[in-house]
């Protein structure tokens, strides 16, 4: 795959204050790629230094395999906070200003086309000022899409958002990603995450902990939970079969992985041959948030 950006040894130091401390990773064209942490974990200090906002106390990155090159920012459309629009302007007169500052020719075909992607059509025609704060977001994607960038990196898009609000940015999000673009989205929210992206690198006090396909982090492959009336019984059955392994022993159930070929109907066969009928076998995969306390913990 075509590599967008690489980072090595990244690092930012705020006199004693080790913000981001050599952080390496890469990121893949396509990918949806996930900076999660806590806040104070260097997710925004990190997209800054990406975004030619701060200076790496030591470290390099390059987009594109262009270096940091000033010129790369045309090719990505960024929001690190929630940029000032003018209250009395509507969303199309707004994008047109921001259009004007970008010195885009003939702007007026391109701000109907991320109207609608928004989903601020016909909504968006009332002044700024009336907007909830789910619509204010959805412009603020849309002035990141003016220029038709590459790459869109973007800072807590969700935050302080109510459900609803949450539900649409992320379903915009997921709606732009498929149109091929490269999204890095920084979050401490789990569940928007694990919804949205296809890859993740957590980050604690700075530290890279943990970087790579979301899906190979969730669980091991032919996982499974299974439980019946005495889990005992069950810890001894799959110590006697050579095909399972047990990876994790809970009150009242086991997750259990199997070798490659063996299904949930071969395992269901494999018990009720020891006489056990399982109350429970379904496929099992770890939830982000439990991955997440994993790791930081």
């Amino acid at each position: 795959m075509e590599e967008i950006l690489r980072i090595e040894g990244l690092t930012k130091h705020f006199k004693q204050v080790h913000a981001v401390n050599d952080i390496s990773l890469t990121v893949n064209r396509g990918n949806v790629f996930g900076l999660l942490g806590p806040n104070g974990s260097g997710k925004t200090t990190t997209l800054a230094m990406l975004l030619g906002i701060l200076k790496p106390t030591k470290g390099q990155f390059s987009w594109f395999g262009n270096g940091d090159a000033v010129e790369n920012r045309i090719r990505i459309g960024a929001l690190l906070e929630t940029p000032n629009f003018y209250p009395y302007l509507n969303a199309y007169d707004n994008l047109l200003v921001v259009a004007r500052i970008k010195k885009m020719d003939n702007p007026e075909p391109r701000i109907q086309a991320v109207l609608e992607t928004v989903d601020l059509i016909e909504r968006g025609k009332r002044p700024f000022r009336t907007y909830s704060l789910g619509m204010k977001q959805r412009l603020a994607v849309a002035s990141t899409l003016l220029s038709d960038p590459e790459v869109l990196v973007l800072d807590e898009p969700t935050n302080g958002l109510d459900p609803m609000g949450i539900i649409e940015i992320r379903d915009l999000i997921i709606s732009i990603a498929n149109q091929g673009k490269t999204i890095i989205i920084a979050s401490h929210i789990l569940d928007e995450i694990e919804k949205i992206c296809t890859h993740v690198a957590i980050l604690k006090d700075g530290k890279l902990l943990q970087n790579g396909l979301l899906s190979s982090f969730m669980g091991h492959h032919n996982t499974y939970l299974i439980s019946s009336s005495n889990v005992s019984e069950l810890n001894t059955i799959v110590g006697s079969i050579g095909s399972l392994n047990i990876l994790e022993t809970n009150l009242d159930s086991l997750i259990i992985e199997a070798e490659n070929g063996v299904d949930g109907s071969d395992i269901n066969r494999m018990f009720v041959e020891k006489g056990v009928y399982l109350s429970t076998l379904q496929p099992y995969q770890k939830s982000l948030e439990t991955l997440f306390l994993e790791t930081v913990s």
